[in-house]
């Protein structure tokens, strides 16, 4: 029916797909084998675009966060000397979590207690950039919504 009917959009309460539409071709054409072969393609062909969509994103995902660290790390040497008693309660808190086991309760509390002290270093950082007048790095710029500067 697919066939007759090039302009059928709807069959009952179901949308003909463009998928729909290749097998019942390939079925008048070919038989069943046919349309197997054209169902299998195109679901090959979905699953290599969402694969290389994944994989796009994640590449991004990683060279992004490649120079949030290189921002971070140069960030962190330039106000190292000021704030080095949170340098080192930050060191004591990470070479505690590298001795806790995985399934330690705690290991969540060590985690947030670093991520509150690079929070105030970033604030610290994002302060003496405003002060001096200089531009955000622009992989910091996603953390300037997330700390108030001002």
């Amino acid at each position: 029916m697919t066939c007759a009917l090039p302009n059928l959009y709807y069959f009952d309460d179901r949308p003909v797909t463009e998928v729909d539409r290749a097998a019942a071709l390939a079925w008048e054409t070919g038989g069943i084998e046919a349309e197997k072969a054209v169902r299998l393609e195109k679901m090959d062909t979905k699953q290599a675009k969402f694969t290389a969509s994944c994989l796009a994103n994640a590449k991004m995902t990683e060279e992004k966060r490649a120079a949030r660290k290189v921002a971070m790390a140069a960030m962190y040497a330039e106000i190292k000397d000021e704030k080095q008693d949170l340098y080192e309660e930050k060191d004591k808190y990470e070479r505690e979590l590298e001795h806790m086991a995985e399934t330690d309760v705690m290991k969540n509390v060590v985690r947030n207690k670093i991520i509150v002290i690079e929070e105030k270093l970033t604030k610290d950082y994002l302060q003496s950039v405003k002060v001096r007048g200089d531009e955000i790095p622009a992989a910091l710029a996603p953390m300037k919504s997330r700390v108030s500067y001002t």
